[in-house]
């Protein structure tokens, strides 16, 4: 079912973030959103994922199950990359497909250590792999390749890719090669 979007309006105070947006996305797509800082990208966001709430409009068709690559990574320090991933999947998901999958997105060495120890690019390739075997219909990702070198993000965007198939998610971004990379130029917004 598509994600309908009428008329939502969203203030702070005095300061209106969005007002009257209305869009749709399509299910089993990936979805771009790109505008200037402050446009209301991130609330749009956080209203998606239930954690704000709209001043009006509505929206139809959200899942129930979704999962989110957030702007700063929300680790727990002192487990590892396979215990980060493992504690939101079913009990029994095997340790040795987490491992796999964080190899294929570029991550090689000691997986038990704490990602305390890893660098901000690592941490960052935890969360993605994180929301994308998280049993999810919906993956929100909040500038989730910010940070990383050139050849480390095209890695990581080949991951999201290829493991994400059929599945429906809205990426913020200000990269416009990363947004050409995600979506056709039909599944990107401008707010």
């Amino acid at each position: 079912m598509n994600i309908k979007i009428r008329n939502l309006s969203k203030a702070f105070g005095e300061k209106q973030v969005l007002q009257n947006l209305s869009l749709e996305f399509a299910s089993g797509k990936c979805h771009v959103i790109m505008g200037p800082s402050g446009c209301g990208k991130t609330t749009l966001l956080r209203i998606l994922m239930g954690f704000e709430k709209q001043d009006a409009g509505t929206i139809e068709g959200l899942p129930v199950h979704k999962s989110a690559v957030f702007q700063e990574d929300r680790l727990c320090e002192d487990f590892s990359a396979v215990e980060n991933v493992a504690m939101v999947l079913k009990k029994g998901f095997p340790r040795s497909e987490i491992a796999e999958n964080l190899r294929a997105i570029g991550l090689d060495g000691d997986l038990n250590q704490p990602v305390s120890e890893y660098s901000g690019g690592m941490k960052r390739r935890v969360a993605i792999v994180r929301a994308v075997l998280a049993e999810a219909d919906l993956i929100f990702l909040d500038e989730p390749f910010k940070g990383l070198d050139t050849d480390t993000r095209d890695l990581a965007l080949q991951y999201f890719l290829s493991h994400t198939k059929g599945k429906t998610s809205i990426v913020v971004t200000h990269d416009e090669k990363e947004a050409r990379m995600l979506a056709a130029a039909e599944h990107i917004t401008h707010l």
